[in-house]
């Protein structure tokens, strides 16, 4: 029986969401807030899943006022075989009408139709 202190809580991330740690909206607001994105990283840590065209290791190097928590940050990178799968363009799918039939269980698909989500 493993104690609690064996059992730990990450974020599981896309490298493309990390990306997005420092984007800036066209109103000049961060997306995420630093205090926000530091609070997440040393109280959970995140598992950080590659993708193709992102960036999140220089991303996360970028991010001066992460000293001293980003070593709870890991990645996972399979290199064989990559994740191309994004919960961002899987809703966007939906938005779209597209189908996400292939990427994700069908009991998912109907529970997002039954609940008319990402609409």
């Amino acid at each position: 029986m493993n104690s609690d202190s064996d059992i730990r809580l990450k974020l599981v991330v896309g490298g493309d969401v990390v990306d997005s740690f420092t984007r800036i909206l066209p109103n000049g607001q961060h997306l995420w807030a630093p205090s926000d994105i530091k609070s997440i990283i040393s109280e959970f840590g995140l598992l950080v899943i590659t993708r193709d065209c992102a960036q999140p290791l220089d991303t996360i190097k970028q991010l001066t006022h992460l000293n001293g928590v980003a070593e709870q940050v890991i990645f996972l990178s399979d290199e064989v075989c990559p994740c191309a799968v994004s919960s961002t363009r899987l809703r966007t799918a939906i938005k779209e009408g597209r189908s996400i039939r292939y990427a994700t269980p069908d009991a998912v698909i109907q529970y997002i139709d039954k609940h008319g989500l990402y609409q």
